[in-house]
């Protein structure tokens, strides 16, 4: 685990949010798989903290079902499970279309020019393969569209299932040179919606959004599995 988790210079007020962001990165980079055993001394000393903040990590990251805490074993990232996915798809799906349609009456014309730039480096990073910064810059205009619902429960309850979701992408390796293409061209339809400030077009372009990601992710996480059986 010693090479697995990268370090940074922690702010102190910050600290367990920056040890949660280091775990979730070696997590999404595939350094960490499920079932490894994450110790609790052992990612301390690495990112040279006390093991408060570690624990303090450890159990948000329980809280959103990515760890898991076994008698006698400790701690390990939790194994996926298809059921488990769908339901978060599912529940992302209905909420974030809800969001979406809340947000149209507090679209501007400023706002759609900051979500056209969001696809315009979204093109950029898909044309030199940078799987990161696509999916950073996807996250930034989903999260961008959610609050501007100005709907706090939404919010919260959308923010909470993202880490999730960023999990299940990152473990099926979503990302080829054909998904990549996609991104910013899927991302332009619902701009095109948002553009008509329609309730109803935002509402489904959304909707229709998520189910073409969440239809690839499923059938990709299912031959994940189907090839961790094997192993």
């Amino acid at each position: 685990m010693e090479n697995d988790i990268e370090l940074k210079a922690f702010d102190k007020k910050t600290i367990t949010d920056e040890v949660e962001a280091s775990i979730l990165s070696a997590i999404f980079k595939g350094k960490i798989k499920p079932g490894k055993r994450l110790v609790e001394l052992e990612i301390a000393n690495i990112l040279k903290v006390s093991r408060v903040p570690v624990r303090e990590a450890l159990q948000r990251l329980q809280r959103m079902g990515i760890i898991t805490q076994l008698p006698r074993k400790g701690w390990i990232v939790s194994q996926i499970t298809l059921e488990s996915a769908a339901d978060v798809f599912g529940v992302r799906k209905l909420l974030e279309s809800l969001a979406a349609r809340c947000a149209a009456k507090h679209i501007n014309d400023g706002d759609v020019k900051y979500l056209k730039g969001i696809i315009d480096d979204m093109k950029e990073a898909t044309s030199v393969g940078d799987f990161d910064k696509t999916l950073e810059l996807e996250n930034n205009f989903h999260r961008f569209l959610i609050e501007k619902s100005n709907r706090p429960f939404l919010i919260k309850t959308l923010e909470y299932i993202r880490v999730p979701i960023r999990l299940y992408i990152s473990i099926a390796r979503l990302m080829n040179d054909r998904d990549m293409e996609n991104f910013a061209p899927r991302h332009s339809h619902i701009l095109q919606a948002i553009k008509t400030k329609d309730p109803d077009k935002i509402e489904k372009a959304v909707s229709y959004h998520i189910s073409l990601g969440e239809e690839t992710i499923l059938k990709k996480l299912k031959d994940y599995l189907k090839n961790q059986e094997k192993s």
